[in-house]
């Protein structure tokens, strides 16, 4: 359920409610494994004989407010308050590897006409989410079997900290007769913010180490378009 209301030309806000029921997810009978959770940690374990009996639910609540580029400037917020369960194998509800609970999302730019072909933008993004669940892994078991075995009793309630990445792009723009040229720096993580993507297994220590997302990251660019 939407609603859209246009508060002035370039100025709208969006509201949206929802509720999806999922069925017939391929689950792995008498086990948690449901296709519902694959690809959270860009990996497809090794699985067969699954069955299409699984369930699952998503609801949430959105709301966008954006002001479309005009008088040199645009930005939009977005955020959502969500919950995601699927039911797997074993016919237990849980949450899913997906269910951050949250997300917050903030762009805004803003260009400076510095003559009647050349012009200097700056464009910023912020976001920032619930953190990323996992399993936790049984140390003694991975110990015994030298690799990583998980606490089956701790499928995704735990949760890594809140996810937060800040990135800044500055751009100089050229417009010629026949082309337009873009020359532009952009930095993504300009904070450095260690936001961790998974638990692994070391199996030659013994130990669980942390895993990071990409942390500060320039990036130089050129664009010419014709």
């Amino acid at each position: 359920l939407g609603y859209n209301y246009q508060l002035s030309t370039n100025f709208k806000i969006k509201l949206e409610g929802y509720y999806q029921h999922i069925y017939d997810t391929p689950v792995e009978e008498g086990n948690y494994f449901s296709l519902a959770n694959v690809g959270a940690d860009f990996t497809f374990e090794d699985v067969d004989s699954l069955v299409n009996k699984g369930t699952g639910t998503n609801v949430g609540l959105e709301i966008t407010l954006e002001k479309m580029f005009s008088k040199g400037y645009y930005f939009l917020v977005n955020a959502s308050l969500y919950d995601s369960k699927f039911v797997g194998g074993d016919g237990i509800e849980r949450n899913t590897a997906f269910n951050g609970s949250y997300t917050v999302n903030t762009l805004a730019g803003y260009e400076f006409k510095l003559s009647k072909k050349a012009s200097l933008s700056f464009d910023a993004k912020f976001s920032m989410a619930g953190g990323k669940r996992y399993q936790r892994i049984d140390v003694t078991a991975s110990v015994a079997e030298g690799s990583v075995v998980f606490d089956e009793s701790s499928v995704f309630d735990l949760k890594f900290d809140d996810y937060s990445r800040l990135d800044l792009k500055i751009g100089f723009r050229l417009n010629g007769k026949k082309t337009t040229q873009l020359w532009a720096f952009d930095v993504q993580n300009l904070t450095n913010t260690k936001n961790v993507f998974r638990e692994v297994f070391d199996p030659g220590s013994g130990e669980v180490k942390k895993e990071y997302q990409t942390g500060f990251f320039p990036v130089g660019l050129y664009k010419i378009t014709f």
